[in-house]
């Protein structure tokens, strides 16, 4: 007969790990896109002025990031509640998936596209040289700024993409246990 997996029974050292470095993973991956995921300027730019940061949460992959953290989490609570070894596989399964995923998201951040990068640097740019000189932002403003960012422009990878890649592979390991978990109760 199996146990309630609700008791208030001491955990396995199996599920105990399986919940730690799931909940760690998860808060890891929520928490890298709400850092700085980029920051893009000009090297000429002495003092700063014209460097522009955005979180994670500026950028389509830190936003799904961010839900597969908050996910990861509210899966720690779920296989708590659930009874049915089916879905508490499932459940595992998806905290892997999650994982993976988040892995996936970070490395194509921390590697990501230079030009893709820059781009999002333009508009922040061209309002920049708008206040300082007085143009108005304009598209002709704006294809200057794209310009000045190819020439001179730097990209700089913040924390939050390092997070989400770190926070992924604590997940897969978490996910894991809770499925050797979920496996070894079935």
């Amino acid at each position: 007969m199996e146990t309630d997996i609700r008791s208030t029974v001491r955990p396995t050292p199996l599920r105990l790990a399986g919940f730690l470095a799931t909940v760690v993973g998860g808060v890891l991956v929520a928490l890298g896109p709400l850092l700085t995921w980029v920051s893009v300027g000009l090297l000429g730019d002495e003092s700063g002025a014209l460097t522009s940061t955005s979180p994670g949460v500026d950028h389509t992959t830190g936003k799904i990031a961010l839900a597969l953290g908050a996910a990861t989490v509210v899966a720690i609570v779920l296989l708590r509640v659930i009874v049915s070894v089916g879905l508490r596989r499932l459940v595992a399964i998806g905290v892997l998936v999650a994982g993976l995923a988040s892995i996936a998201i970070g490395v194509r951040a921390v590697t990501g596209d230079r030009d893709r990068y820059l781009s999002t640097g333009v508009r922040p740019l061209a309002e920049e040289i708008h206040r300082q000189v007085g143009l108005p932002v304009t598209e002709e403003l704006a294809a200057r700024a794209r310009e000045q960012l190819a020439e001179d422009g730097f990209v700089q990878i913040g924390v939050g993409p390092w997070l989400v890649l770190a926070g992924g592979i604590v997940t897969v390991v978490g996910g894991a246990l809770d499925l050797a978990w979920v496996e070894a109760r079935a």
